[in-house]
């Protein structure tokens, strides 16, 4: 089966529109667009949009099972058509979008390739910081409790799973460090 898109308006309170496609379901899309929003450095027409109307944006399905090479030109139809561009949200007249070609030669060009930080070695005092910076009061669960309760969920999930040797004897070398410390 092909891939499909769907095309997809969003109309704000004040009246005006954007208009988008996507390959994935109109609910993620739209997640996405709040994700981006919340970037306030991000001084996108529509993310603005977001920011002042929030979820007084109404959000419709204009075209559906739209075949992937024919995204872009309904997209570029629409916004001339609802004229998005001029007087709406859109940045641009549509059809940006990234060509599954293009995609490949990125992905070919970018394989074999390390991370940048590959090999590089943090400094042991820059190490010693980093934990000090998450002990005690710091640490993100300090002063969190877990009720007995949700004890129990987590040890009814986890029984019976196989742990790997590797992490078993880790985890019997921490149990008896941690006995011989109490």
């Amino acid at each position: 089966m092909d891939k499909v898109g769907m095309i997809y308006m969003a109309t704000s309170p004040s009246g005006k529109v954007y208009i988008g496609q996507t390959t994935r379901s109109l609910h993620q899309r739209k997640y996405f667009h709040f994700y981006y929003a919340s970037n306030t450095e991000r001084n996108v027409k529509f993310s603005n949009a977001i920011r002042k109307y929030g979820e007084d944006i109404e959000w419709i399905v204009l075209h559906d099972n739209v075949p992937i090479d024919r995204l872009d030109e309904i997209e570029i139809e629409e916004i001339k058509q609802h004229n998005s561009y001029e007087s709406g949200y859109n940045s641009t007249p549509g059809g940006e979008f990234i060509t599954l070609e293009t995609r490949d030669k990125i992905s070919k060009g970018n394989s074999g390739k390390k991370h940048w930080s590959y090999g590089k070695r943090i400094p042991d005092e820059t190490r010693r910081k980093m934990s000090e910076a998450h002990k005690g009061s710091k640490h993100w669960l300090y002063g969190k409790h877990v009720s007995e309760e949700t004890k129990k969920k987590l040890s009814k999930i986890n029984k019976g799973k196989n742990i790997p040797k590797r992490l078993k004897k880790n985890y019997l070398a921490k149990i008896v460090l941690w006995l011989n410390l109490v």
